[in-house]
C-alpha cells in the first residue's frame, strides 16, 4: 500500500511539473505572439509613413514643375507684351508722321486709329494675363 501511494504521489509529482513546465511553454508563446504582433505593428506605421513620404516627395515634384511651367509661361507673355508695345509704338508713329504730312486719307487715318486701338487693347490684356500669371506663380512660390 505505501508503494501505491508512494507512485500515487510521484504522479501528481510528475504530473504538477508538466503542468508548471506547460504554464511556462505558454507564457513564452503568448510573449512571442505579442512580440510578433508590435513588429507587424512597427511594420505597418513604418511603411504607411513611407508611403506619405513618397507622396509628399510626389506632390512637391508637381509643384516644381507647374512652377516651372507657370514661370516660362509669364517670360512669353512678357516677351509677348513686349513686343506688341514695340509694333504698337511704330504704328503710332507711322500714323503721327501720316497726319502731320497730310498724305493719308481719312479712311487710311480712320485704319490707322482702329488697329492703334487694336494693337492697345491686346497690350492690356496681356498685361493682366501677366498679372494673374505672377498671382498663379508666387502661390505655387509659397
Amino acid at each position: 500500500m505505501k508503494k501505491l501511494i508512494y507512485f500515487i504521489a510521484l504522479g501528481f509529482f510528475f504530473l504538477s511539473a508538466d503542468l508548471a513546465f506547460a504554464q511556462s511553454t505558454k507564457e513564452e508563446v503568448k510573449k512571442e505572439q505579442e512580440a510578433i504582433k508590435a513588429e507587424k505593428k512597427a511594420a505597418k506605421a513604418e511603411k504607411k509613413a513611407a508611403k506619405k513620404e513618397l507622396a509628399d516627395v510626389k506632390k512637391m515634384e508637381k509643384q516644381a514643375r507647374n512652377l516651372e511651367k507657370a514661370e516660362k509661361k509669364l517670360a512669353k507673355l512678357e516677351q509677348k507684351a513686349s513686343k506688341t508695345d514695340a509694333k504698337r509704338a511704330r504704328q503710332q508713329a507711322k500714323y503721327d508722321k501720316a497726319k502731320r504730312r497730310g498724305k493719308a486719307s481719312e479712311a487710311q487715318l480712320l485704319k490707322m486709329e482702329v488697329d492703334l486701338k487694336k494693337l492697345e487693347l491686346d497690350l492690356v490684356n496681356l498685361n493682366n494675363d501677366i498679372v494673374e500669371q505672377r498671382r498663379t506663380v508666387e502661390k505655387l512660390r509659397y
